[in-house]
Formats: C-alpha cells, structure tokens, sequence
C-alpha cells in the first residue's frame, strides 16, 4: 500500500531584513523629500521581498530587479558600518544582511532526568536565549509582560539562576530577568548579547517622519498624559521637529509625514484607539524613547505647559474677554500657553522668509515662476508654509530650541487683476482689517504688469491704493514684474537681517505687544480667516460690508455699541435726526470721524422694518 508523503519546505519569512529595513528607510526620506528615488526603490523592495535566499553583501542584490551600482554601494556601505558597530571577537560569526541569529533553546528540564546536572555551557546558553527572549519582549511591547500569555511568562519564568531574581510586577518582570541572567554569563558573551539587545531597540532618525511624530506625541503627553491627540492636531505639532528643507507643501507633508505613523505603531512606541475620530498616544516604550531622543539632540527647551487658568478669547479690536471653559470651539482657536516669556540671545537664532505655499501653482511643478525666481538668491534662506494672513512674513528660529517668533513683518501681494477682484467681492477690506490686527508692519505690494484689462477703471484701483496708504496707514509698494518682486524680498529680508542681527528677541503665545512677539504657532490660530467669530466680531464683519465704511470706524462704532441690539435700541431712544447722527462724531484710532454720511447710512439700515 503506497504511502502519500508530502515535501515539507522551510522558507525565510524575511531572508535579509536589514536590506530591506535599510532601503525602505531610505524610501521614507525620499517620500519626504519629495524625491523621485522613492518609486525606483519601491521596485528594489518588492524584488529583495520575493527573493528567498540570504544575500551576503550589496554587490549580490544586483543580480535583482530594481538594484544600480549605486544602490549596491550603498547597501555594502550601510554593512559595513553595520559590521562595524557590531563586531564580536574572532571567534564571533561573520554578520551579513540576516539578523544576528537568536540562541536556539536548551531543554534543560530533559537534562535534568537524565543527569541531574546542568553544565556550565547549557546554562549560560540557556541564560542568553532569554536575555534575548525579554529583551525583544520587553521592547517590542510596551508594557512590559502584561499582554503576554501565561505560557510565554511561564517559559521565561523557567530559567534558572544562581542569583535571586528580583520580585517585582510582571510588568518589570522581563527587565529584572534580563539583569540577573546577565551576572552568569561570560564577559566575551554578554558583549555579544549586549549589542543584540541594543539592536532590538527602534530610536527614530533626527528629524526624520518618524521623530516628527514621536516629539509631537511627546509634547502632547506632557499637557495631557491620559488623553490621545487627533491626527490633524498631531500634525500641528510635529511640523516644527521636522527638517526644514522638507517643510514645504503642507498637505503633502502631512501625508509623506503620516505614512511614519504605522511603523510606529508596529514598534510600539504609538497606540491607536479607532473610532469616529482615531486618537494616538505614546506608550511608555515611546515616552522613553522621546525623552532618549531629547537628550541626545540637545534640544534645549521642553515644550510648554498649556496654562490652566481660564483660557481667553482675544477680540477682533486686540482686547481681551473672557470665554466660558465649556465653550470647546472657542478655547481650541484661542487656547493660550504658559505665560513664559521665550527669549532668543543675539546670534542664537536664524531669520527665514516664510512664502505661503498658495503664492505657489505647486510645490511638486518644478518650473513655478515664483520657485525659479527664488532661486536666483541662494542666500536667501525661505521656506513654504501656510499663512494664516499676508503671503510673506519672517520668523526668527531658535537653533536649538526651533522655537519660533514672528518678526513684525508682513507682505501681502497683489498683482493688479487679483487687487480689482478682491475690491469687487469685498476681500479687500477684510484682508486690511486681519493685516492691521497682526499688529505688524504691513506692506502692500501690488505688481502693475499685465493691468490693461482687469474689471476696473484704472482710475479707481489708484484710488484703492491711495486709501491702503493714507486712510489705512498701510505702506504700498508698487513692482513691474514678478522678478522685481523677489528682488524686493531679497532686500527687504538682508535690512531685516541687519536690523536683528545683534538683538536678542522676546515673544510670547499672545498677540505682539511692543517688543514682544508672538509665537508661530499663535500666529496660525489667531489671525485665522474662518475661526469661529465673537459677536463683537460678526458686527464688525457686517459692517464693513458697507461702502465706505473703513475697518478703524467700526471697530469705533463696536466700542461703543458691541451689538446690533445696542445700537438698535439707542436708535429706538431717539428721534430721527438725532440718531442719523448718532454715530457720525465717533472717532477711531486714526482720529477720524465716522461721518454723517455713514453713520445716515446705518441709521436707516438698522431702523427701516422694511428694505427695498
């Protein structure tokens, strides 16, 4: 009777995983920097994946798809220094792109029944075997053995010791083993097994996705260490701990940077709880890992403390009032920190021009005009960002810290055409009024090429920019070329440079206040275009919708009517032709009156039941 038999083939899950941890490494920075080696090495990994067989060098990947001289060469250079850091004594095995092999286990309880003895050999193999056993435990999950079953913590239990091992949780369970297995190994071994363990830990690289994250949840767990925090917010704040040459089109920094977060996941340093919205959260493996990552890098300030007192919402006209705690969209757009004061030395900070990213047709379009003509100054250091007003601004960046302030500086572009349009739809007394409350020296550039034909007498854009100038006490600056309007950048950003360069600088996470600053990141949230809006901020909007109604008159008008209902009912209290000149003597900050002409206007808009 023939006996059916089947070939039983062992085959490596991963036969060379530090090649393909290495390319795929190498493919993340790519991603980042925006590169287009990312596609070629997505090739490479897919054909060394497939490949079943152990490769003993980078010069043996090129019999495979995907593999150039070049990325050969770098292969056999990453081994090397690899080998290097690695290298045992002569007696050692030679490392190749495999993992060095774990220890194959000893049955030691056979040995026991058979001889009653465990010979020196078989235990310190035995102790090694499960050093290596909770290392990989211990920093593969986080919380040390809590999510193990009983039989992996029954195995580990069973190694012998000739020390007492010491008592504890489960949790430091695995870390304590590792500590007294070590006292009965040889010197020679316990070097070995030393660089394993060191091996198993994942430290992200410095600024790289994956240090982005892990700082940014780091900086989250201090303000709030049993909450998770939102991918978007999450984003937020890891922009800053990224490189700079990669900070460049936001959304696709968002998604190159999130593409980190399941490597992360799978190294234990991040938890993910699903649901509606997923939150993310350091484990204390990634907690230990940060505060590793802090040290190393000497970055100098921890991030600050979200302050406990009540927050405070700041009001369109700069003042302050206070907002319910309960109200959440509120305190997310106005939350304030710590009322620490960040100061930068003279010389320990750089000044970069800060370009919004929506000046731009696309980052990834290598022939943008305003990208090539920023190349013309190589000394001009600038990076995309997205602003919240102005297209232009320049930030100071501690070296060390990377903590920012805004320098009172803002350049809001125009070129003829966008300026008609933006007086034909109402956006241009809107972006004067978010200019003047940064509190910034404004400058409005307007470039004339190309103005023949835009929607609007020439005549009356001239008159636009006479009023920017004097009405609004706003600086305008006129170019003839996109050219001439990076020229200008250039300049103004070496008289700046200048200026700063033997100052130190103050700021704060407030609005700029004489020689305080405010911060980059309040910058974003309080200068917002479609943050939710006070009341008070409403009633302005509505009344900058009328003509000639400049944005200091009814910032006027709100201090002294901070509703519609107020100024409804003072015109209810008096007769016609005192309240058509109700409002006509109030003076703003420029010291100009409403005018009788506006405040008949107001008059008979809040007071006629019916409008024709």
């Amino acid at each position: 009777m023939a006996v059916n038999s089947k070939r039983i083939t062992l085959k490596r899950t991963r036969p060379n995983p530090l090649f393909q941890r290495w390319l795929q490494e190498l493919q993340d920075e790519a991603k980042l920097e925006l590169n287009n080696l990312e596609y070629s090495l997505d090739e490479a990994i897919s054909s060394l994946s497939k490949y079943p067989l152990p490769l003993e060098s980078g010069a043996e990947c090129a019999i495979l798809k995907g593999f150039d001289n070049k990325l050969c060469s770098f292969l056999d250079k990453r081994l090397q220094a690899y080998t290097s850091s690695n290298r045992l004594d002569n007696n050692s095995s030679k490392v190749t792109s495999t993992t060095l092999p774990e220890l194959e286990p000893i049955d030691i309880s056979s040995k026991k029944a058979k001889n009653n003895s465990i010979t020196k050999d078989d235990f310190e193999q035995q102790s090694a075997r499960n050093i290596l056993k909770c290392t990989k435990l211990t920093t593969d999950v986080p919380c040390g053995t809590d999510d193990l079953s009983d039989n992996e913590v029954q195995e580990v239990q069973e190694v012998p010791s000739q020390s007492n091992v010491l008592k504890g949780s489960r949790k430091d369970y695995c870390s304590n083993l590792i500590q007294a297995n070590y006292s009965s190994l040889s010197p020679e071994l316990e070097k070995s097994l030393r660089g394993r363990e060191r091996k198993l830990k994942y430290k992200p690289i410095y600024k790289s996705g994956s240090y982005a994250i892990v700082m940014g949840l780091w900086e989250h767990s201090i303000v709030n260490s049993k909450q998770g925090i939102s991918k978007m917010d999450l984003l937020e704040l890891a922009h800053k701990y990224i490189e700079s040459s990669m900070k460049n089109a936001s959304d696709a920094l968002h998604n190159l940077l999130w593409a980190n977060m399941n490597n992360l996941v799978s190294k234990g340093l991040v938890t993910r709880k699903n649901g509606e919205t997923p939150v993310f959260k350091l484990t204390k493996l990634g907690i230990k890992t940060a505060k590793v990552l802090y040290k190393e890098y000497k970055i100098r300030e921890k991030p600050k403390v979200t302050n406990s007192k009540q927050p405070e919402e700041e009001d369109c006209d700069g003042s302050k009032n206070n907002v319910p705690i309960n109200s959440r969209n509120r305190i997310d757009t106005c939350n304030t920190e710590v009322e620490e004061v960040v100061e930068f030395e003279a010389g320990s900070y750089d000044i970069i021009l800060f370009v919004d990213v929506k000046e731009t047709s696309g980052l990834a379009k290598k022939n943008d005009p305003l990208m090539l003509q920023m190349k013309k100054y190589p000394n001009l250091q600038h990076e995309f960002r997205s602003l919240s007003v102005g297209d232009f601004a320049w930030i100071a960046r501690h070296r060390l810290s990377k903590e920012e302030l805004v320098l009172p500086y803002i350049v809001e572009r125009k070129r003829m055409d966008d300026f008609a349009n933006s007086i034909k739809d109402g956006r241009y007394h809107e972006q004067k009024f978010r200019l003047k409350k940064s509190k910034a020296k404004v400058v409005y550039l307007v470039e004339n090429y190309d103005s023949k034909y835009v929607g609007l007498p020439y005549q009356t854009l001239m008159q636009g920019l006479v009023n920017t100038r004097i009405r609004d006490e706003i600086q305008v600056h006129r170019t003839d070329s996109l050219a001439a309007t990076v020229r200008f950048l250039a300049i103004l950003t070496m008289k700046i440079i200048n200026e700063y360069q033997n100052c130190s600088v103050k700021g704060h996470h407030k609005m700029a206040e004489g020689d305080m600053l405010m911060t980059f990141n309040y910058f974003k949230k309080a200068l917002v275009k479609n943050k939710p809006l006070s009341l008070k901020c409403t009633f302005i909007k509505m009344l900058l919708q009328l003509r000639g109604l400049t944005a200091d008159k009814a910032v006027a008008i709100t201090n002294e009517y901070g509703t519609p209902k107020l100024l409804m009912d003072a015109y209810e209290n008096c007769d016609k032709k005192k309240g058509e000149l109700l409002l006509a003597n109030i003076k703003g900050k420029s010291k100009r009156n409403v005018g009788p002409r506006v405040s008949k206007k107001l008059y008979k808009l809040f007071t006629l039941r019916e409008l024709t």
